[in-house]
């Protein structure tokens, strides 16, 4: 059986400035698929080098602190937490990829696998409004892979990302997976997905998929009901049942819990603005993939 190599990152990503490092978000992950050579392929202790193209920031000891190396845990994966950008080391600023290279065996010198991803753009700062026409590329677009992530007090120890764990989704924090998400009632050509529009999540590599849900946007804590208008990347949602308006899918577990004692206070259907904690704030991101 063929061995397949994936790696997912964030469509966008957010620039540093100085000592303060914006890590990639969601960080990078990879996964070897392997099938009946899994085993086999475990035992040799593979690992994979990533690094940020055109751009080397070096540490104390001359080592290339844009670059990092990690080990394949046992279902053979890895995420790279520790890699950001400064959008100063390429021809073009607002543009960088991403290399990668597979090590199968623990010994070898040689990668196995070399990629590198798309372009990908640079932002200096998430868009609290919505993305101008022209800039396709800071939308959310219907049938676009996402990930989502859930940040308590704007904290980056606490984030947890939405991810499929036992065929069931749920909030975690050290691992993320990829969603496809798709408008219920979509328009007839590519466009982006608009908030107030039903939608579901489609786990990429399983196949579950979420109940119907509505996309909301949040703005300064609260939640308009009335809001529409594009979805912009790395702006902050939250997901209502369309039956039950007053439940939100939250970071506990990642589900619909209306008695859960975490869950905000239940709120009559004719207020349009609705204070929300962060626990059932999500922040979306387009995510891109390359395949070996």
């Amino acid at each position: 059986q063929m061995t397949t190599i994936r790696c997912w990152h964030g469509a966008i990503a957010q620039k540093s400035y100085g000592i303060e490092k914006r890590y990639l978000c969601p960080p990078p992950m990879v996964h070897v698929s392997a099938g009946v050579n899994a085993k086999q392929i475990r035992a040799e202790q593979p690992h994979v080098t990533m690094s940020v193209i055109h751009e080397k920031v070096t540490g104390p000891q001359g080592e290339n602190l844009m670059e990092q190396d990690c080990s394949l845990d046992d279902n053979l994966k890895c995420s790279f937490r520790n890699l950001h950008v400064t959008g100063t080391g390429s021809d073009s600023s607002k543009l960088f990829k991403l290399g990668l290279q597979v090590y199968l065996n623990k010994h070898s010198t040689m990668p196995t696998a070399i990629m590198d991803s798309n372009p990908i753009p640079i932002i200096s700062k998430p868009s609290k409004k919505t993305a101008k026409a022209g800039n396709a590329s800071c939308f959310i677009l219907n049938g676009m892979s996402v990930s989502l992530l859930n940040r308590i007090n704007a904290q980056t120890v606490r984030t947890k990302y939405m991810a499929v764990d036992n065929n069931a989704i749920c909030a975690k924090i050290g691992s993320w997976s990829s969603f496809t998400i798709k408008m219920v009632k979509p328009p007839p050509a590519p466009s982006p997905v608009l908030y107030g529009s039903e939608i579901v999540l489609i786990n990429d590599l399983t196949g579950i998929m979420t109940d119907r849900l509505i996309i909301r946007k949040v703005e300064n804590g609260k939640v308009s009901r009335s809001g529409s208008g594009p979805v912009s990347q790395m702006q902050k949602i939250v997901l209502e049942h369309p039956d039950r308006e007053d439940e939100m899918m939250n970071e506990d577990e990642a589900e619909f819990n209306g008695q859960n004692n975490s869950m905000p206070r239940r709120v009559a259907r004719s207020q349009d603005s609705v204070a929300v904690d962060d626990f059932v704030c999500w922040t979306i991101a387009g995510i891109g993939m390359y395949i070996y």
